[in-house]
């Protein structure tokens, strides 16, 4: 026994204090993983973070789509692209992504709705695909990147009104801070938009281990002061009682990251008397549009429809 006391005083020690050293890295490492888009770790599980993903405007029947970029500030230059609506324009979508998405996710509604009288833009967000950067900021940053890329937009004409604004996700709740504080955005479309960010690390939390933590609260708040992103910024509730331009809000029944009773009290809480709940049945936080893509945007040009009149009518040929 005694020549086995050495041997277990070794490991009473080590063990512990590789332990407490994990810990310590995974802490410290903790922002970057959450917040550098392209992090080399969660690269690893989705490899296409790490490159560049053009749009296959052909794959979509796009025939006319063009990518271009605007510099919103002296470090960040957002990429996009554009679709020009076949037949006479209805107005302007504007798509936002969510977190470690990207533009080309808008490119089937892009294709449906440039078909139906509406030119389309899809803008990656900073540090995302094709847009220069290298942390997110959750819709902080993004709602003062958005305003920039419009008003450059809007310099040069590209913008047609009706303005509306579709965004997932951190895309939402941009779309909506966005709408909030600006007097061209002429409507909303919300997929899977959060009330408080402070929701969702918990909610993501019982995603992936199963569990909630205990101190999830301090946890999120703790994180979010080492990203120099004040926490109580990235309430899109509290800014609800701002907006009074029509909104469609679609949300799936089984999204567990941004749980339906949360989605829920943010419509509640918006004061446009043109508002609109979608739900989706069995609809993930990603997968609202399967299983019928076409059936989906039908739904959304209906919405568009009744409280844009002028031009119900689909275009007259795909472009």
């Amino acid at each position: 026994m005694k020549l086995f006391k050495p041997a277990i005083r070794f490991f009473g020690m080590v063990v512990p204090l590789s332990l407490l050293l994990a810990a310590a890295v995974a802490y410290f490492y903790l922002p970057r993983l959450v917040a550098e888009v392209r992090n080399p770790l969660a690269g690893r599980y989705n490899s296409a973070l790490q490159s560049i993903q053009a749009p296959r405007f052909s794959d979509f029947g796009i025939a006319r789509g063009r990518v271009f970029s605007v510099r919103v500030n002296d470090s960040i230059r957002l990429s996009a692209y554009a679709v020009k609506a076949a037949g006479e324009a209805r107005g302007t979508i504007m798509a936002l992504h969510g977190y470690r998405s990207s533009k080309n996710r808008f490119l089937p509604a892009a294709g449906y709705f440039s078909r139906h009288g509406w030119n389309f833009i899809a803008v990656d967000l900073r540090a995302h695909n094709a847009s220069s950067g290298r942390y997110t900021g959750f819709s902080y940053f993004e709602r003062r990147d958005t305003d920039a890329f419009l008003d450059s937009l809007e310099a040069r004409g590209d913008i047609r009104r009706p303005l509306v604004l579709y965004g997932h996700s951190i895309g939402a709740a941009t779309a909506l801070f966005t709408a909030a504080r600006r007097s061209d955005a002429d409507a909303l479309i919300l997929e899977s938009c959060f009330d408080d960010f402070a929701h969702l690390i918990p909610n993501y939390l019982d995603f992936y281990l199963g569990e909630e933590l205990p101190a999830s609260d301090l946890i999120t708040r703790d994180l979010f002061e080492r990203l120099h992103i004040p926490l109580d910024s990235l309430r899109p509730v509290a800014v609800a009682s701002q907006i009074h331009i029509p909104v469609l809000q679609v949300q799936g029944d089984a999204d567990v990251k941004v749980k339906p009773a949360q989605a829920r009290r943010l419509f509640v809480r918006l004061a446009s008397p043109q508002k609109q709940w979608m739900w989706i049945r069995g609809g993930t936080h990603n997968r609202l549009w399967l299983p019928d893509t076409t059936a989906y945007f039908e739904r959304l040009n209906a919405f568009l429809t009744r409280v844009f009149p002028k031009h119900p009518r689909p275009a007259a040929k795909p472009q």
